[in-house]
């Protein structure tokens, strides 16, 4: 690996042995090559500071810059704006299918996290036997856990909606509707089942308190049949 980074075009002295100087970080000023997808080289500044571009006059093919990203700041970049970047790609040979990690003690992760455009995120999606853990924090007294789901709360129900597609739906603690909903809105819980089992079926509740503080309560207002207690 030395040797493949020492016959770029890179005329740094970092590969030779000096007098440690904390002052001095120009050492890594200049970025070595990565590697080339697509005819674009990728650079990386492992500690900022600025320096020269490097571009394709220096040889590169695809170009890039080293423009620096200040101290304390490393970056990966790319020449291109458009098309694709791909790491460990499903082409050519046989894929990687082990283990990556990113950052594993990384205290702020950010993706695609400043564009307002349009996008489309997708995890695991082709997994025939899926396990995602998000937020999973370890359950003790003194941990916190605040897990944020979707937003656009002000647009219509069917531009602002989470989808959950398992089978079963289950939480460990409570459960509240119309969180930001004041005395004067509505709430609604609805379904597109003909028949619901409310606290029934499997349920193990043998105590319910029902709108204990409702003072107005309708059931069954279009009519019909209903049965309260008929089992004494």
């Amino acid at each position: 690996m030395t040797d493949k980074i020492k016959k770029t075009k890179c005329d740094c002295d970092c590969f030779e042995q000096q007098a440690a100087n904390p002052s001095r970080r120009d050492f890594i000023r200049k970025a070595s090559t990565l590697t080339i997808v697509g005819g674009t080289a990728f650079l990386l500044e492992a500690c900022g500071g600025g320096g020269s571009p490097t571009s394709s006059a220096d040889g590169f093919d695809g170009g890039g810059d080293n423009g620096g990203g200040g101290a304390n700041t490393a970056q990966i970049r790319t020449s291109i704006t458009t098309g694709k970047v791909q790491f460990f790609p499903n082409t050519g040979g046989t894929p990687f299918t082990g283990e990556v990690e990113i950052a594993p003690l990384g205290t702020t992760i950010k993706i695609a996290d400043s564009s307002p455009s349009d996008q489309f995120i997708k995890i695991g999606n082709f997994s025939f036997h899926s396990n995602i853990d998000i937020g999973f924090t370890p359950t003790m007294s003194t941990n916190i856990s605040k897990v944020q789901i979707g937003g656009a709360y002000e647009n219509n129900e069917s531009l602002s909606y989470t989808l959950i597609g398992t089978k079963s739906f289950k939480t460990k603690g409570d459960f509240q509707l119309g969180t930001v909903r004041g005395l004067l809105d509505t709430v609604k819980l609805t379904s597109t089942a003909g028949t619901v089992e409310f606290f029934a079926g499997n349920s193990a509740t043998s105590k319910l308190d029902f709108a204990t503080n409702a003072s107005e309560i309708t059931i069954a207002g279009k009519g019909g049949k209903t049965t309260v207690r008929n089992n004494l």
